[in-house]
């Protein structure tokens, strides 16, 4: 039970785009993953994802999205895995891997629809990569689901993800040139959407969305509420061009000390520095969203490039070649 509240805290949080508090929240939840159902550690692992996500940490926030595929394998949930492998097409979408995206909405079967009362719902993976290949046929398709969905969540009275479809159907609207539809479909998602103060989902949506606010601001359309989303699309700007300015300015230290002929790896190097706490190998999988089998390969490649035999070795070499 304290792992249920804890995810619905966690996902309140990333919806009011209060991400920190929202990592300590979700990240308990995935670090005792045992300790909740498979579907709450699911979808808390994908909003955690999701948070880390727009605080440019792509690459822990695939880490998360991988441990649920992990899991779901080991613990031979295939309901679990269609759902993860669907949100690690969302994931390479939002990072720009479209060819991951696109190749994976090849296969995707949409329906049926069923009721969906979680964080993530998978069709709108689909609908969002059908809007990012913007091809005549693709946005048909986005806008003959678009339809199907949202007509289904008004029969299933889920008024959480009209917000989504209805965000996205502005944005199909705007596509195709239609201005004033887009505009009406988006105040009717504001209007949902402002009593519970949302602002990541349109966040998520990208540049255009924030244009389309922008218009709704000039008709003085919840004029407050919009600004708070805004605000939200310029700190996300800003964490980007932060991000951009570290990798322009700062070299990897990793690179610059490591007298090897084969340099470890960022996720080699976060391995070794967990083994100088004595963490075990379940503490470390823990830590580093990975599964256990995946940390015993990342130590045989330690071993070798260090050239040596055992995790107390490795640091003391480690520490002597001022890798650590």
């Amino acid at each position: 039970m304290i792992s249920y509240g804890l995810y619905l805290l966690g996902i309140t949080l990333y919806h009011r785009n209060e991400l920190h508090s929202a990592e300590k929240k979700l990240a308990h939840v995935t670090k005792f993953y045992y300790a909740a159902s498979p579907m709450n550690f699911a979808h808390s692992a994908f909003a955690l994802a999701l948070t880390y996500q727009a605080q440019k940490k792509t690459g822990r926030a695939r880490e998360v999205c991988n441990s649920v595929v992990v899991n779901s394998l080991e613990s031979n949930n295939e309901d679990m895995l269609r759902i993860a492998r669907t949100f690690e097409a969302d994931l390479a979408l939002r990072q720009g891997r479209l060819a991951v995206a696109f190749q994976w909405a090849k296969g995707y079967q949409a329906k049926p629809f069923r009721p969906t009362y979680r964080f993530y719902m998978p069709q709108v993976t689909l609908i969002r990569i059908l809007l990012a290949q913007g091809t005549t046929d693709s946005l048909q398709q986005a806008a003959g689901l678009l339809n199907e969905i949202h007509d289904f969540l008004v029969s299933t009275h889920n008024n959480r993800f009209r917000i989504d479809v209805l965000a996205l159907q502005a944005l199909l609207h705007n596509a195709r040139g239609e201005r004033s539809v887009a505009l009406e479909k988006l105040t009717a998602a504001i209007n949902l959407a402002q009593s519970g103060g949302f602002i990541r989902l349109f966040v998520d949506l990208g540049p255009q969305m924030a244009d389309l606010l922008k218009q709704l601001v000039k008709q003085n359309v919840a004029v407050n509420y919009i600004g708070g989303i805004l605000a939200a699309f310029k700190e996300d700007e800003d964490r980007a061009m932060q991000d951009e300015s570290d990798h322009l300015t700062a070299p990897s230290p990793h690179l610059r000390t490591q007298p090897l002929t084969e340099p470890l790896t960022n996720r080699e190097l976060d391995v070794l520095e967990l083994l100088v706490q004595r963490f075990q190998n379940k503490e470390i999988a823990e830590k580093l969203f990975i599964s256990p089998e995946t940390v015993k390969k990342h130590l045989n490649n330690i071993y070798g490039k260090l050239n040596v035999s055992s995790r107390r070795q490795a640091v003391e070499k480690a520490q002597n070649l001022g890798i650590l």
